[in-house]
């Protein structure tokens, strides 16, 4: 799957997780919000009966005491309130349960009752013997009530508590759920839009390298046949001269121009690639005689490894030219290929002048930031192609001043990728 196809199945799939949240947030809270809100009437249907039982009773003595027309008024008013208010009580068994449809049901009797004893005492005589005996059996009946519609309220209030608690960990797990699946979805899509655009930074950033790399090598070409031919004409006529220095000095320097004409390909061959430095090694120590010596020691599993071309005569030129070229004792380059973690490793090593602190971080920041002006366009280029054509593709450049340089470069074969 291509990344922006990646990238775009991540993005629906974000989308409709952020969706889901949103819409599981929005029905756990009208879930929620009615759920509470038939509590909270219920609580208040039976406060209001309580609070009407209350008012009756102090209507009910104060007309009871003096019976005129204000108080009769305000004593039916508050009877007319309170039979409102009892027929507003919830009476459904399956929503308020066993325990308070019971007590609702009582309540329901012993206000018949009361009604009954209430309207027998109001037609009485206050004169009439049993007027007191029925004044404080309605007094009780009242009592009674009220203590009724108090424990119907408390019952009320705990059921609706227990209610509550029991859906708590809804009203809490849902939300959570959804919130960390929504932020989950959203990092994914975050992540996923981050890595396209740094693919098309880097991708972008890879042709503009092959772009400067293609541009580069056209302005140093200058008709590499004609100097391969006008070589081959010199070294015939060596030989026909019986000069046999002179011929094998031009066989190898006509076997660099042969391998720089011919290799296409952007790996070769470790071995060949060692053939390439060996030749070129050959020509430089018949520039600087015995003040160099060239070594390699190289694994015998390595040889044929395919590595990038032209990645290590480059690295011989500069330890030459940068560290032992200026030294009058001279010194030697050490060329070692080694395998460690199925990752070859490849060292360039050379005893000359070496590197001070300051400009040693100079040339690594300069090959992170390819400053050509700094360490050349070999050496940087060198590091660019590494990087590029293998995933965990490594650089390394350490020095010590008066001691001399190494130059690592670690990578795993099968971790190459085609530019």
């Amino acid at each position: 799957m291509s990344q922006e196809c990646k990238m775009r199945y991540i993005t629906i799939c974000a989308t409709i997780v952020v969706c889901l949240s949103v819409i599981a947030n929005v029905m756990t809270g009208v879930v929620g919000m009615r759920r509470f809100g038939s509590i909270l009437d219920n609580t208040s249907r039976s406060l209001a009966f309580w609070s009407a039982m209350g008012q009756e009773s102090v209507a009910f003595d104060r007309y009871v005491k003096n019976r005129t027309e204000k108080n009769l008024s305000e004593y039916q008013a508050a009877c007319t309130e309170t039979e409102q208010k009892l027929k507003q009580l919830p009476f459904d068994y399956r929503e308020i349960g066993p325990e308070r449809y019971a007590r609702t049901c009582s309540v329901y009797n012993m206000y018949e009752q009361y009604v009954r004893e209430r309207e027998a005492l109001i037609v009485m005589d206050r004169n009439d013997e049993l007027y007191v005996e029925q004044l404080s059996l309605v007094h009780r009946l009242q009592d009674y009530l009220d203590g009724y519609a108090g424990m119907l309220e408390q019952m009320t209030i705990e059921m609706g508590n227990h209610q509550y608690v029991n859906r708590q960990y809804l009203m809490v797990a849902v939300p959570a759920v959804s919130m960390v699946c929504g932020l989950a979805a959203l990092y994914a899509m975050k992540a996923s839009i981050w890595n396209y655009i740094r693919t098309l930074k880097e991708k972008h950033e890879v042709e503009k390298r092959l772009s400067a790399v293609s541009l580069q090598m056209l302005k140093n070409q200058i008709n590499p046949h004609f100097l391969f031919n006008t070589l081959n004409m010199i070294a015939s006529t060596a030989q026909i001269e019986d000069a046999a220095t002179t011929e094998k000095m031009i066989e190898a320097l006509s076997r660099l121009f042969r391998y720089n004409l011919k290799s296409s390909d952007s790996v070769m061959p470790l071995e060949r690639e060692l053939k390439v430095v060996q030749d070129y090694m050959y020509l430089q120590q018949m520039r600087f005689g015995k003040r160099i010596r060239y070594f390699a020691d190289c694994e015998e599993d390595t040889l044929q490894v395919l590595i990038p071309s032209f990645i290590l005569q480059p690295l011989v030129e500069n330890a030459i030219k940068h560290g032992l070229s200026a030294s009058s004792q001279g010194g030697k380059i050490v060329v070692r290929t080694w395998i460690h973690d199925n990752r070859l490793w490849i060292s360039v090593a050379d005893t000359g002048s070496g590197m001070s602190a300051e400009r040693l971080e100079e040339v690594r920041r300069a090959l992170e930031t390819d400053d050509d002006r700094k360490v050349g366009i070999g050496v940087r280029n060198i590091y660019r192609r590494v990087l590029t054509m293998y995933q965990d593709g490594e650089m390394y450049v350490d020095s010590i001043e008066g001691c001399g340089t190494a130059v690592q470069i670690v990578f795993s074969p099968e971790r190459y990728r085609e530019v």
